[in-house]
């Protein structure tokens, strides 16, 4: 298994947008003025060199363009690994605006309470505001 871990500073009436094209996405809010990024890829194939370049190959990547925060969530060769299981959660300020696609994998969306649209095409979505 692999975890990635990364933040940013962000400020309350901003908006996060993530496009994600694998793996389960969960988002809940808290009181610090950051957004905390988590990421776990577990990969099911047994052989180390195998599974190496398949954990690689799904990348993360976190901006910040103007105080909104841009998560893409992709893998690099554009194939999707059934052998690939990603989950991501995402942490955000209270009074924050949320917009997340994913093409593959679940949504659940807890407490937001700014602005929302989600966005799956495989996988079901919940959201408790």
């Amino acid at each position: 298994m692999e975890r990635v871990t990364r933040s940013i500073k962000s400020v309350p009436g901003k908006t996060l947008y993530l496009a994600c094209d694998q793996g389960a996405v969960k988002v809940d809010v808290w009181d610090q003025k950051e957004i905390r990024l988590k990421v776990e890829k577990e990969c099911a194939i047994p052989l180390e060199p195998e599974a190496r370049t398949l954990l690689e190959d799904f990348q993360v990547f976190l901006r910040d363009e103007g105080g909104n925060v841009h998560v893409r969530a992709e893998s690099r060769s554009g194939r999707r690994a059934t052998a690939l299981t990603v989950s991501i959660h995402l942490i955000v300020p209270d009074r924050y605006h949320v917009a997340v696609q994913s093409t593959g994998g679940g949504i659940g969306v807890q407490k937001v309470s700014g602005n929302l649209a989600v966005k799956t095409g495989a996988g079901g979505s919940s959201v408790a505001r």
